[in-house]
């Protein structure tokens, strides 16, 4: 199992040398990750329902687009409409895990321009909105540009 080097899980989903024991433990860790995400989102409310509501409409929007993108992507090469789920599940573990790094660095680097410029906590709102419908946007992305690698 990879959980960083995105590039050698591509080439392994290309050569079709994954196992379908591999397969569940990818989609095992997916569920995981995506529930303790939810519960650790959950933990800081909003001080913003206007903020929250564009970033709730936005990631709607972007995973629609992202998942009819990325499921065109795949089908274009030897990808079918099965294997789609397992290759997105399979890509989604490092990807989910760098775009966490990044997170965290980020986060570290917002918290203390946040402190040195005293920036008011409305503007940090919707600058949170904005970094999140960006990581949406980066996850699809990066899940786009493996797919076309294995269908090359």
């Amino acid at each position: 199992m990879y959980f960083w080097k995105t590039k050698n899980l591509a080439e392994e989903i290309r050569s079709d040398s994954i196992s379908e024991q591999a397969w569940m433990k990818y989609f095992l860790v997916w569920m995981i990750v995506i529930t303790l995400s939810m519960y650790i989102m959950s933990m800081s409310p909003y001080e913003s329902m206007n903020a929250m509501l564009v970033e709730i409409v936005g990631i709607v929007g972007i995973i629609i687009v992202g998942v009819s993108i990325t499921f065109k992507t795949n089908l274009i090469g030897s990808g079918t409409a099965q294997n789609y789920f397992c290759r997105v599940t399979a890509l989604s573990i490092p990807i989910m895990i760098k775009i966490l790094v990044l997170g965290i660095i980020l986060g570290i680097i917002l918290g203390i321009i946040e402190e040195v410029l005293s920036i008011s906590a409305i503007s940090n709102v919707w600058l949170m909105c904005a970094l999140a419908l960006a990581i949406e946007m980066l996850y699809f992305w990066r899940i786009n540009v493996h797919l076309t690698y294995i269908n090359t």
